[in-house]
């Protein structure tokens, strides 16, 4: 817990910015196709989750983002600690889509938003914050001023050294969640992560978990980054299913090594 305190480009995302959704209300179009006056929010939950259960990318972003962008997000928020993984991961994926759209409308709505995602990863929230990390990390990832201004936040979730930000994510599987944003960060940010690859390095030197250990190395994979100690990891033959690319996948631990040799 903190102490204290693919999508881009996708041609749905600017034909609705662009084209459809009138900024003071939804559009004649969406209001005669989904009836939104009359659909109450328990609605929209769940015909939301049903949505993300069983489509695949990019049918369930293109249906997710024909709902009231804010109101799909209330719906997403209920989705992320989801026992489906698809569920959660699909709802991670969305919400980088609607808050980029949202965020070009209204620049201070983002800030505000990913405010509230550090609020609820603190022990004054009263809640552990099951997949905020990765909802942190997809964000950013997706919108520029938003990983400018917060990036040094969301990587020092996975840092645990003196002197550094108090944000360090004790709980491993929060942390897990962690390990995925960052690397999820790197992919459309690599040299803004690489600034803090030596402090990333002295941790996750001594991480055990498979999983952290996988999305570490895919963390130094996408920002160019190798040493010496890689090479403990190539008779590691655990199979690790991650959600990347807008799907799951199942890599071997060695094989991620062998990458970086």
């Amino acid at each position: 817990m903190i102490g204290h305190a693919l999508y881009a480009g996708h041609p749905k995302v600017t034909l609705i910015k662009n084209n459809l959704i009138n900024p003071k209300g939804p559009s004649i179009f969406w209001r005669g196709f989904f009836n939104n006056k009359k659909m109450n929010s328990r609605k929209i939950k769940k015909n939301i989750l049903e949505i993300l259960a069983i489509k695949e990318y990019p049918e369930f972003l293109d249906d997710i983002l024909k709902y009231p962008h804010k109101k799909a997000l209330g719906a997403l928020f209920s989705a992320i600690n989801n026992k489906n993984e698809k569920v959660k991961w699909h709802a991670v994926t969305c919400f980088g889509a609607l808050l980029k759209i949202l965020c070009a409308e209204d620049p201070e709505y983002g800030r505000i938003f990913i405010r509230r995602l550090i609020w609820m990863l603190s022990d004054e929230s009263g809640g552990i914050g099951w997949g905020v990390p990765e909802v942190m990390g997809e964000v950013l990832s997706e919108v520029d001023y938003l990983a400018e201004e917060f990036s040094t936040i969301l990587i020092y979730q996975i840092i645990d050294l003196p002197g550094r930000p108090d944000v360090f994510l004790e709980h491993k599987l929060l942390r897990r969640g962690g390990y995925w944003a960052v690397a999820r960060f790197s992919k459309n940010h690599p040299l803004i992560v690489k600034t803090y690859i030596n402090d990333i390095l002295n941790t996750y030197i001594k991480e055990t978990d498979p999983y952290i250990q996988l999305m570490g190395l895919l963390i130094f994979k996408l920002t160019g980054f190798s040493w010496p100690g890689v090479k403990e990891f190539l008779n590691k033959n655990q199979k690790i299913r991650i959600y990347w690319d807008c799907k799951f996948q199942e890599i071997i631990i060695k094989d991620m090594a062998r990458e970086l040799i």
